[in-house]
């Protein structure tokens, strides 16, 4: 396929040019097999939204602060949302018998938002094999990537990978599997997924979820209301959900509330316990180090066959009441 350079086609990606109206354009008109390549931060206040069977690659994920966010953060290349929606979204029109998001991919960018409560980073609606990988999400006020199925009147959708990635200070949560609608077949794995608000991972009505061999750790609760929760691993009426070999580190809670760093029967996004129950979930060869007063480990709610072997819980600090399971 092609290889197509967005400056090369009239973006500035400068991060001080608005490019939204060219960056819509290239994206609306790239043939199938396309690959984009970002060359530079490119501002956008409308989505950029990814077609089936096309590539994006940026100049390097990271950028001055080494993966940590900061205001003065500067990043290599990719697109800083200006507006106060999502900043990429894998989607096509299709019938209800189609799938959509067809083997497209973004890779080595960075993905950043204005911090507004509304805005969100990548939204992947209806997956037919869509990877995300070495991409640095942050600074969003929703959710850093939201995986759904059932977009367009189809209510499947299916392999969706992140990986690699940095994912950090998104203050609804850092990953949403399922929503409204059903994806199949997600797989996350080797992240740093960090500073979420209600959850790092939420997994909502969906089928075969993979949680591997990644660094959950340290809610942030800037997002939070009062009354809310903030926890790592939340589930919610799925399926088959294998949670192995991820460091669970330093995931503090508020004194009188305790986190919990794997949550069963909880919605992330009302905040209700609930009456659905998730079946077949597997929590193995974990590491624990509450690091924090008022932790829970795990609290296994509404599930049908857990499996719960191998992982290694490290004792909690003084000052206040630490669970188990």
């Amino acid at each position: 396929g092609q290889w197509l350079n967005a400056r090369t086609l009239g973006a500035a990606c400068d991060d001080a040019t608005d490019d939204t109206t060219v960056l819509a354009r290239i994206f609306a008109a790239v043939p199938v097999g396309t690959t984009v390549y970002l060359p530079g931060m490119c501002r956008s206040s409308a989505p950029v939204v990814i077609r089936s069977h096309t590539r994006v690659v940026c100049a390097g994920m990271g950028g001055s602060t080494h993966g940590v966010f900061t205001a003065a953060s500067t990043f290599g290349g990719g697109i800083r949302n200006t507006g106060t929606g999502v900043a990429v979204n894998f989607q096509d029109q299709v019938t209800s018998t189609n799938l959509t998001s067809i083997q497209s991919s973004i890779s080595d960018c960075n993905i950043i938002g204005p911090g507004s409560a509304s805005s969100h980073g990548i939204l992947v609606q209806n997956p037919a094999v869509v990877d995300i990988n070495r991409v640095f999400i942050a600074n969003h006020g929703g959710i850093c990537v939201d995986i759904e199925g059932g977009a367009f009147g189809s209510t499947w959708g299916q392999n969706t990978y992140v990986r690699n990635s940095w994912i950090t200070h998104c203050y609804v949560g850092g990953i949403r599997v399922g929503g409204a609608y059903r994806p199949t077949i997600t797989n996350i794995q080797n992240n740093s997924i960090l500073a979420g608000a209600r959850y790092l991972i939420y997994v909502s009505n969906g089928w075969i979820t993979n949680i591997v061999g990644n660094e959950l750790a340290s809610l942030s609760y800037n997002g939070l209301g009062t009354a809310e929760q903030g926890h790592g691993v939340v589930i919610n009426a799925a399926t088959t959900v294998l949670i192995q070999g991820n460091s669970f580190e330093s995931i503090s809670g508020r004194v009188g509330s305790p986190v919990r760093y794997i949550y069963t029967g909880f919605n992330g996004d009302t905040q209700a316990e609930v009456s659905s129950a998730a079946q077949g979930v597997s929590i193995v060869d974990n590491s624990f180090n509450p690091g924090n007063p008022d932790v829970t480990v795990i609290e296994a709610r509404q599930v049908r066959g857990l499996k719960i072997s191998g992982n290694f819980f490290q004792d909690g600090v003084a000052g206040g009441t630490n669970r188990g399971i």
